[in-house]
């Protein structure tokens, strides 16, 4: 990351200060790693930063900063700004799509600029809306807007030395984010020009994490927690790709990653970050049928 619009040490956070006096449940911020620690053992005077392994008994790794928590693996752990949100990211290699999960309620939109190498020339620049379509006028004027959990941005060019700037944008005032910016080569599973694809009757599968129990007598007590959304398609394909398809899925087995069932407008359930896993069924000598479920991460 070359840069971004929220600061380190973000507002709520504070640094690290070598020989301090720290008690149990301190939090402080390295921006060397870009984490913040958790005080697990009272101390003072102590000079081993606190991801030093001579550290390990005074402090935890707990969380990632607020400017980074968008580039971790969990969508709940959110990045956010006031107004607006952005990062400037440079990469070595190619770079097709960009993916961002868990949007902040005050997120109206979402802008990619891809430029070729730093500062370079502008090969790719793209807004997407993220307010859901009314459901009529009544909603329209009276009730707040709903936000995409989620967009897409894909069919980058591909270019040296991508430079990605990211940016968030939401009403004054309003709390901007984001929870999960997947960047990277997105791959189709198979050659559509021909046919097959993801079928009808592709599942989504939202999880709650939350504690709830019920008690004999009917009363209920919820304690509430993160959810995710898991996914379950079937995409029936020519037989002389299923291998390719296979060995694709396999490459990617314990790799968390972005995973499109379908790009068309109103399928948005079908575009999920997990780890995958998946069964092909050779059908018949002309074509097969491969099951694939993600596990969505909260």
């Amino acid at each position: 990351m070359t840069a971004s619009s929220i600061a380190e040490p973000a507002a709520g956070e504070t640094a690290w200060v070598s020989g301090g006096t720290y008690v149990v449940g301190d939090l402080r911020i390295l921006t060397t790693t870009h984490r913040v620690y958790k005080c697990s053992l009272g101390h003072t005077g102590r000079t081993g930063t606190p991801d030093s392994a001579t550290e390990a008994a005074f402090w935890t790794d707990w969380a990632p900063t607020m400017r980074y928590a968008a580039y971790d693996t969990l969508t709940s752990t959110k990045s956010t700004g006031v107004t607006s949100a952005s990062w400037t990211l440079l990469f070595s290699q190619f770079i097709n799509s960009v993916a961002i999960y868990g949007l902040t309620t005050g997120t109206t939109s979402a802008r990619v600029v891809v430029k070729e190498g730093a500062g370079g020339a502008t090969a790719y620049d793209q807004t997407n809306a993220t307010i859901f379509p009314g459901l009529g006028f009544w909603e329209y004027y009276h009730l707040p807007p709903e936000i995409l959990q989620k967009t897409l941005f894909q069919n980058i060019p591909l270019v040296l030395n991508p430079e990605v700037t990211i940016t968030l944008t939401g009403q004054s005032g309003a709390t901007v984010g984001c929870g999960m910016v997947a960047i990277g080569d997105m791959r189709p599973l198979i050659d559509t020009i021909t046919w097959g694809g993801t079928q009808f009757g592709a599942q989504a599968k939202p999880t709650t994490y939350s504690y709830i129990k019920t008690e004999e007598d009917g009363t209920t007590t919820i304690v509430r927690r993160n959810f995710a959304t898991d996914m379950s398609i079937k995409v029936e394909m020519e037989h002389g790709q299923a291998d390719r398809a296979l060995a694709t899925l396999q490459e990617v087995l314990d790799v968390p990653a972005a995973w499109i069932g379908t790009d068309e407008e109103g399928y948005s359930g079908l575009n999920v970050f997990g780890l995958a896993s998946g069964t092909l069924t050779y059908e018949s000598y002309n074509y097969d049928i491969f099951t694939i479920d993600v596990k969505g991460f909260i």
